[in-house]
C-alpha cells in the first residue's frame, strides 16, 4: 500500500496546479465520490481539499524561492485566486 500513497502522491504533485475537484477525480478514475473521500481521510489521514491545497502551497514555496510574485504564484499554484491562496 505505500508503494499506492507515492504514486498517488506523485500523481497529485503533478495534477495539483490544474483546476481539480472530487467530482472531477471521480469521473477519471471511475470511483465514487465517497470512496475517494474515504481513501484520503482513513488511509492518508487528510481530507482531499486539504491534500491538494498542501501540494499546491508546497509548489508555490519552491516558485516563491525562484522569486516568482504572489499573484503569478498563485494562479501558477493552481489556485483561482490570490484571495483563495492566501486562505490555503
Amino acid at each position: 500500500m505505500k508503494e499506492r500513497s507515492i504514486t498517488l502522491r506523485t500523481f497529485f504533485i503533478h495534477i495539483s496546479i490544474l483546476p481539480l475537484s472530487l467530482d472531477k477525480l471521480s469521473q477519471e478514475l471511475h470511483l465514487s465520490k465517497s470512496y475517494i473521500s474515504y481513501i484520503f481521510s482513513q488511509k492518508l489521514q487528510v481530507s482531499f481539499t486539504d491534500f491538494i491545497n498542501n501540494l499546491r502551497v508546497e509548489y508555490a514555496c519552491t516558485q516563491l524561492k525562484k522569486g516568482t510574485n504572489i499573484t503569478e504564484l498563485a494562479l501558477a499554484s493552481g489556485f483561482s485566486s490570490v484571495r483563495t491562496f492566501n486562505r490555503a
